[in-house]
């Protein structure tokens, strides 16, 4: 029977290692959320405007990387909230 042996470390997250940590930190799933306040709102509720172009003006905003999904899902909660969509009563 064979036994296993195993070490525990424990992760500090505390810390910071310079540039690179705090650019690989930005990275994580967690930090790249993008998360709208009201001038977003009102740029995304641009029915004219073009994803790229929406992104682009996102992206400069918050100085981070907004994937086309959150925007398109952000685009979606705003026409739940105005009732837009998902129903064929009139």
């Amino acid at each position: 029977m064979a036994v296993l042996s195993a070490k525990v470390h424990l992760c500090t997250t505390s810390h910071s290692c310079g540039r690179l940590w705090q650019a690989v930190f930005r990275l994580c799933p967690e930090q790249r959320r993008f998360v709208p306040d009201k001038t977003d709102t009102i740029v995304l509720s641009s029915v004219t405007m073009k994803t790229s172009k929406l992104r682009e003006i996102l992206e400069k905003r918050h100085d981070t990387a907004v994937p086309a999904e959150d925007i398109y899902n952000e685009q979606k909660k705003l026409e739940m909230g105005r009732g837009v969509g998902g129903s064929d009563e009139e």
